[in-house]
């Protein structure tokens, strides 16, 4: 019988998300850190926990390199990015004197330090701590968990990419979930195509379904769905030459209210000129402001018959390469707040909302 969590440090946390997976380079430190700043974008309050002790990313992502961690009364006070406290950083990587130094402990020390980030941080009142984890299910995990498990149930997303090398290896993650007693929230497919800047279409560089095909097999939810590009309310599209659009009627607000748009096969193939002028003019109006994915369905001729469906996109809980989300971790800007209008935007928001519709029945 497990003990019972002594009031401490953890105390004011409602809930625990671990990032995990078995392989290296699939983007865990990116899921988390577009995670934490997606629910605070929702009005939460979020903190990160960085556990990679030998690679910590997190605090270059954030824009918080050289940041020091000082003591209260509590113990380690994390490092706040705002004055509201809303996202608050623990990582080794603020602890070290010089960025390039190497972390070069034994397992012991290792798991004596998390320990120690799991006691003496005073996190304060949190809505959600995600935890970023180093590949693999070594000593570091076994530490986390164990060192987490007495305060709440915890929740894991586990991160793959679409190869079957990646998948094999997260494969392993799911089971090291099993045996260890971790609930998985769901597979989250990273790298999952090259969306088009200009026409949208997305491409599978690497490969394609194996985050999905890992979840159906694991009997774990996968939070991706196939897709169609919906424009929410923004001001009325200028004139311009439709060439090779199709789109559905808008809603009862009329032309400024709810529409869907989507770009034909040909005019996709091709990414001419005229489809080019016409997204830039609707980047320039704002009504890419407004992106959100749906089930893909029919839609509704210019002449009234049903057309074919879209090309393909990337699936809204699947997040696609996307170099303006490569730039804004590598310089620590916000991602969420600077490319709404991104389709990356739309998967990354669409995890955190799953997040939040299952955390009042998966994290209880």
């Amino acid at each position: 019988m497990e003990a019972a969590a002594e009031p401490g440090n953890l105390a004011g946390i409602r809930h625990i998300i671990l990032v995990l997976s078995g392989k290296g380079g699939v983007g865990k430190s990116t899921i988390s850190t577009e995670l934490a700043l997606a629910l605070r974008h929702a009005g939460k309050k979020v903190g990160i926990l960085d556990v990679d002790l030998c690679g910590p990313s997190i605090p270059r992502m954030f824009g918080a390199q050289g940041r020091a961690v000082h003591q209260c009364d509590r113990g380690w006070a994390p490092v706040f990015l705002d004055r509201e406290q809303s996202i608050s950083l623990m990582s080794v990587g603020f602890l070290l004197e010089k960025p390039d130094e190497a972390v070069v402990w034994r397992g012991p020390k290792k798991n004596a330090l998390i320990k120690q980030f799991v006691s003496d941080v005073a996190w304060g009142e949190l809505d959600y701590l995600v935890v970023d984890t180093p590949p693999g299910t070594s000593d570091e995990h076994m530490a986390t968990i164990e060192a987490l498990r007495p305060y709440q149930p915890l929740g894991a997303l586990v991160v793959t990419t679409p190869q079957a090398v990646s998948v094999g290896d997260v494969r392993r993650e799911l089971t090291f979930c099993r045996k260890t007693g971790v609930r998985v929230m769901g597979v989250v497919e990273n790298m999952s195509g090259f969306t088009c800047p200009h026409c949208t279409e997305c491409t599978s560089v690497f490969s394609r379904g194996g985050g999905e095909e890992l979840a159906r097999l694991a009997g774990v939810p996968f939070l991706g769905e196939c897709s169609k590009l919906v424009l929410g309310s923004r001001p009325p599209i200028p004139s311009l030459p439709w060439v090779g659009l199709t789109s559905v009627p808008p809603g009862p607000e009329g032309e400024e209210g709810m529409g869907a748009v989507s770009l034909s096969r040909r005019t996709t193939a091709t990414c001419g000129s005229s489809t080019r002028a016409l997204l830039k003019a609707l980047y320039g109006h704002g009504w890419f402001g407004c992106v959100r994915f749906w089930p893909a369905e029919p839609m509704l001729g210019a002449g009234g018959a049903d057309t074919a469906p879209p090309p393909p996109l990337c699936p809204a809980g699947s997040v696609p390469l996307d170099p303006e989300l490569t730039r804004s971790l590598e310089e620590g800007h916000d991602f969420i707040r600077e490319f709404p209008g991104s389709p990356t935007f739309a998967a990354l928001t669409s995890i955190a909302r799953r997040i939040l519709d299952a955390t009042p029945t998966c994290l209880p």
